[in-house]
């Protein structure tokens, strides 16, 4: 990212989610500082768990998925995408998932918060409850963007690397989630090859910036928001954001008890 309104977000066992602008601003529930391009500063946060909740429901409940992956020869997180694609409908049949699992960081910043699901039915599958844990983190990535607003950021687009846009349902449910347009880079390593950008630029192997997005950084594919599912995740993101909220107090009182 380079240019005001643009946003890093890096799909990992954590996510984490920058904004570039070209004035400074603050907000006291996230972080930021000086860019390491001239005139930029960025403004973001990441969250406790994003990649980590698919391996907990992979672990938790996918020994018939595992089963199946050796089988076909796929990757079991592959085949688990796949058939939660499949079989599954935005909003989960109304599932809405806290994805706290490790506590919760920007914007929310309680280290004593729990995940929580609301919602669960006998109606649904362990599909859906991998499709509401991808919609938690789109939840939670919508929630930071809505603070970055207040604080005088506006991101206008997305600029996805990470282990997790391999997963075409995850990166489709963010841009659907949120409203934006994502690009995802074809070699998602992230950091490690953007310090190797940084340090081609410092010493004159790239003739600046534009010539480093013009010649150096390759996007795979592009991600555009499906209008037709906004209206319910709408719905479902107040119910989000009404949640933590609703039932910090009890999180507390249970993560003391567990302790």
């Amino acid at each position: 990212m380079t240019e005001d309104g643009e946003v890093c977000l890096t799909y990992g066992t954590t996510a984490v989610i920058l904004a570039c602008s070209e004035a400074p601003h603050t907000h006291r529930s996230l972080f930021g500082g000086v860019y390491c391009l001239k005139d930029r500063y960025i403004l973001g946060g990441a969250t406790a768990a994003a990649g980590a909740l698919t391996t907990w429901h992979l672990d938790t409940f996918g020994a018939d998925i595992r089963r199946r992956a050796d089988e076909t020869g796929l990757s079991p997180y592959e085949l688990q995408w796949r058939e939660a694609a499949g079989t599954t409908s935005a909003g989960s049949k109304g599932l809405v998932v806290l994805p706290h699992f490790g506590g919760a960081r920007t914007p929310v910043n309680d280290e004593l918060g729990t995940g929580v699901m609301v919602g669960l039915t006998l109606q649904h599958t362990t599909q859906d409850i991998y499709r509401a844990l991808l919609e938690s983190v789109g939840y939670e990535i919508r929630h930071h963007i809505d603070v970055m607003r207040e604080a005088g950021v506006h991101p206008r687009s997305i600029r996805a690397v990470g282990g997790g846009t391999r997963n075409p349902l995850w990166t489709q449910i963010v841009s659907d989630i949120t409203g934006l347009e994502q690009a995802c880079v074809s070699n998602p390593i992230g950091a490690p090859l953007g310090a190797a950008y940084l340090a081609a630029l410092g010493v004159g192997l790239v003739d600046g910036v534009d010539t480093l997005e013009e010649k150096w950084v390759r996007m795979s594919r592009t991600v555009r928001p499906d209008v037709s599912t906004a209206a319910v995740y709408d719905q479902l993101y107040e119910v989000y954001r009404d949640a933590y909220p609703a039932t910090a107090k009890l999180s507390h009182a249970l993560g003391t008890l567990n302790a």
